[in-house]
């Protein structure tokens, strides 16, 4: 398994994409941690531009939604 700052396309699910071209923004469900409850990650590309990351916005979907007041 491939760790952040790589994301694993086979197990995730984009959530929110850019919408104009080339901003490269983008969040998705990470399921590599937890089936049930998977990490939310987004697109990092400030400190590289050659090099797209992810990193963890929230551990779990769940405590996304509660940070959200969801």
């Amino acid at each position: 398994m491939v760790e952040l700052p790589w994301l694993d396309v086979e197990q995730a699910f984009f959530i929110a994409v850019n919408r104009v071209l080339g901003d490269d923004v983008a969040f998705a469900l990470d399921y590599r941690t937890n089936s049930a409850d998977p990490r939310v990650v987004g697109s990092y590309i400030l400190t590289n531009p050659v090099l797209y990351e992810w990193r963890v916005v929230a551990p779990a979907f769940s405590a996304f939604g509660t940070a959200l007041d969801l």
